[in-house]
């Protein structure tokens, strides 16, 4: 009977995989973004959706210590879970679900690569400059096309100083990912650049150069970075000062146009904190879509809407969390010893314009 089961199972386009009867149904029509199912019951309502059902990425044979970003959705009584992105050819998964008060699990292979996907390359690696301050706190790493959202791609991403040698545990072991998976987020173990945190010392020394290297990251269609990318940094004096922004109204974009704006800051700025904590708004507190690019030498960005400006007054704001390449806010220092540098109440920095 159980064979004739999983026969019927089979040849569904809604695949069931059955565990001693309590079933997790997985419609896989998309395969890269299924639908998994289990039957919401009296016991496991009153658990939160996460504990009922869940997906992680197997990784080195073990599944991610931290669960893929999925939708949750109640309907006909099941609840229904939804990667938040596609999943990436060629992976393993495992899916976790709650029966009965306890844990069950199985497992969740995407198909292969298709022959013509386009090569995985790096876009860019900020900071843009050669040169770094003995601080620095992240690197980002963007990429032409949407990559698997791995928290542990650190483990591809090395250090090398100038005798060639691999320094051993440089990040922070957890990297972040925005715009969709394009850019990557790393950051620089604290302990290597703050004090007072016990670790293994600094991970640069001033006046020596530097390579960061970058090999075997996957994309979400399978394909991977095959050759490793190189990119050398000069590191200069320590940054201890907080930037400070402007900008220029002498030089406003004129209203109909879609005119660059240009955001000036003191020194150079932390990308990836620019390019996520800057908005702009207009008169009805509406935000004003815009790319947001660095010039070269990272100290000013460049904003161009994606419409024609209004005659209009408009307001771009800052979030508290724009730092410089030192992590350094803009009222707030990365380090202080005596609370100097602590602003009582850290808020967003607003800057106002008015576009003739």
């Amino acid at each position: 009977m159980l064979k004739i089961l999983f026969l019927l199972c089979a040849i569904l386009s809604v695949h069931l995989l059955c565990f001693a009867g309590e079933p997790l149904s997985v419609d896989d029509a998309r395969p890269l973004s299924p639908v998994f199912s289990v039957p919401l019951t009296a016991q496991n309502k009153q658990q939160s959706y996460a504990d009922v059902l869940s997906l992680r990425l197997i990784v080195d044979g073990r599944p991610a210590d931290v669960p893929v970003v999925v939708h949750y959705i109640v309907k006909d009584s099941q609840l229904q879970m939804v990667p938040a992105n596609d999943l990436g050819y060629g992976l393993q998964f495992l899916v976790q679900y709650s029966v009965a008060g306890r844990l069950v699990s199985k497992a969740y292979t995407t198909p292969a690569q298709p022959a013509a996907a386009t090569p995985v390359s790096v876009s860019a690696i900020y900071p843009l400059t050669d040169v770094i301050p003995y601080n620095q706190l992240y690197f980002h790493i963007r990429f032409n096309k949407p990559m698997v959202q791995d928290p542990r791609v650190w483990r591809y991403v090395s250090v090398i100083n100038d005798r060639g040698e691999t320094i051993p545990n440089a990040w922070r072991q957890r990297a972040y990912w925005l715009d969709s998976g394009r850019l990557l987020v790393l950051m620089i173990h604290p302990g290597r650049v703050k004090s007072g945190i016990h670790y293994l010392g600094p991970l640069f020394d001033s006046g020596k150069t530097y390579r960061i290297t970058m090999q075997s990251v996957r994309a979400v269609d399978g394909s991977v970075l095959s050759a490793a990318y190189t990119r050398a940094y000069h590191i200069a004096a320590p940054d201890r000062q907080c930037p400070s922004v402007y900008i220029d109204t002498a030089h406003l974009p004129h209203a109909g146009s879609i005119k660059s704006l240009t955001l000036h800051f003191s020194e150079q700025m932390d990308y990836a904190s620019v390019w996520d904590g800057t908005r702009i708004t207009d008169a009805h507190g509406h935000n004003l879509p815009c790319k947001i690019e660095p010039k070269p030498g990272g100290s000013d960005y460049i904003l161009t809407p994606h419409a024609p400006w209004q005659h209009s007054n408009y307001t771009l704001i800052l979030k508290n969390a724009v730092y410089d390449l030192a992590g350094n806010r803009l009222d707030r220092l990365f380090e202080v010893t005596d609370g100097s540098g602590i602003s009582a109440t850290a808020k967003e920095t607003r800057l106002a314009f008015t576009l003739q």
